[in-house]
């Protein structure tokens, strides 16, 4: 699922109307709810860890919608990113998705 997620938003053909139809956001929607599910997870236990208590609601509801909103935006601009490199490389979508994929990985062991 998350193979599908990356090949689909950082394909250089892919135009705003085929991002925002059924087919893309079924996969991006998926991905930015279990990743924020996945820091939620990871920021309480790590409060209990150091401080002995998991945090408030108030606390949680504010990383959820940052998570949300950031990881929206991130996917967005990603597709904007991806449209560049492709142009950068004159149309050269061998050395485009390289690029992407070296990308990719840095960020990885990045996080």
């Amino acid at each position: 699922m998350f193979t599908e997620t990356f090949l689909l938003t950082t394909d250089p053909h892919l135009t705003l109307s085929q991002y925002f139809g059924y087919e893309v956001q079924k996969y991006v929607l998926f991905s930015i709810v279990f990743h924020t599910v996945i820091y939620l997870c990871f920021f309480n236990l790590t409060s209990f860890i150091f401080l002995g208590k998991i945090l408030s609601n108030v606390v949680n509801q504010r990383i959820i919608v940052s998570a949300l909103v950031i990881m929206s935006i991130g996917y967005l601009a990603r597709v904007y990113n991806v449209k560049d490199i492709y142009q950068a490389y004159n149309g050269d979508i061998v050395k485009t998705r390289e690029h992407i994929q070296h990308l990719f990985v840095s960020w990885v062991f990045i996080a």
